[in-house]
Parts: C-alpha cells; sequence; structure tokens
C-alpha cells in the first residue's frame, strides 16, 4: 500500500516536472544557454540556472484577480572583488529598480488633485517627493523574494553577480503610498 502511495506520488511529480520544463519557451532556453556559454553559474547547493530562470518566468506570469501581474520584478548587477560585497551592491540595484517601477505606476496613476490645487510649484514638489520616496523605499523595502542569484569569474579576482528579486505589487504600492502619504503630510 505505502509503496504503491509513493509511486503515485512520484509519478505526480514527475509530471509536474515535465510540464513545468516545458512551460519554458525556446527564447528561454536560448537565455539559458547563452548565460551557460558566458559563465554563469549558481553556487553550490542553489537551485540550477534553468530551475532559478523558471522562478523568475513564473513569477512574470503570475496575475492577480482582477489581471495585474502579482509581482514587480526587479533585476540588479554588479562587479567587485568581495563576492558578499558584489552581491549586496547587486541586490540594491535590483531594489532600485523595483522601487523605480512602483515610482511610475503611482506618478501615473495618483490623482494629483490634492498637489496641484497650489499650482504647478506643488505639483514640482509632489514630483521630487516622490523621487525622495523612491530612495527610502527601496531601502526599507520588505517581503522580497530572490528568484534568480547568480555569477560569473571575469578573472583577475574579479566577480560579476546577478540578481533577480521579485516583491508582491499590491504590498510594494501600499508602502510606496504610506511613505508618500507621510513624507507630504497627507498621513492623518
Amino acid at each position: 500500500m505505502k509503496k504503491t502511495v509513493l509511486l503515485i506520488v512520484s509519478m505526480i511529480m514527475m509530471v509536474c516536472m515535465g510540464v513545468s520544463a516545458q512551460s519554458l519557451s525556446k527564447d528561454a532556453k536560448k537565455q539559458i544557454k547563452k548565460m551557460e556559454k558566458e559563465g554563469w553559474v549558481v553556487n553550490p547547493g542553489s537551485l540550477s540556472l534553468t530551475e532559478q530562470y523558471k522562478k523568475v518566468y513564473a513569477a512574470n506570469n503570475e496575475y492577480n484577480d482582477d489581471g495585474s501581474l502579482r509581482w514587480i520584478i526587479g533585476q540588479g548587477k554588479s562587479t567587485g572583488t568581495a563576492y558578499n560585497s558584489v552581491k549586496k551592491a547587486a541586490l540594491t540595484a535590483a531594489k532600485v529598480e523595483i522601487a523605480s517601477s512602483i515610482q511610475e505606476e503611482i506618478a501615473g496613476s495618483t490623482d494629483q488633485g490634492q498637489s496641484n490645487e497650489e499650482g504647478d510649484a506643488s505639483g514640482v514638489s509632489f514630483e521630487r517627493t516622490i523621487s525622495g520616496a523612491k530612495t527610502k523605499f527601496a531601502q526599507s523595502i520588505s517581503n522580497t523574494e530572490i528568484l534568480m542569484e547568480c555569477h560569473r569569474d571575469l578573472g583577475r579576482g574579479r566577480v560579476e553577480v546577478q540578481i533577480t528579486v521579485a516583491c508582491k505589487r499590491d504590498s510594494a504600492r501600499k508602502q510606496m503610498k504610506d511613505l508618500l502619504d507621510e513624507k507630504m503630510g497627507w498621513k492623518k
């Protein structure tokens, strides 16, 4: 009985893995091969480059009930000699990319009536506040998940690290709006 259940579970897992492998497009597979030829590798014990790429692909294709993308994806690269420092810089760059995406969304969708009632000067102030909030947001962004982390040796003791990070769009927008409300003095 236990062997039968184990066999069924393992068959289901194989089918699921086969389906996920097929879900990558030919372009994605070419991109992975190109990265491998360029010398990109993952840390020992991490998921393979293909599996990490699948996580990025899945996050880029996951939608909320309202039809909007669930995740905001940010990618950062950095080069240097100390791996941990380079990794931290790449992670920061990825978070800044997420903050930029959120900034654009909020700037485009926010009703600027509150700031434009006093004229153009206030509108400029709102834009400056958003830019300032982006930096603070990138530093304090929470609930991020590293989807892909790889690196390559550039020779002469230099390493390049590439990190792809995802953050739930709804929570990131809320966090940025709260920060803007606080900076603009709108928070009650």
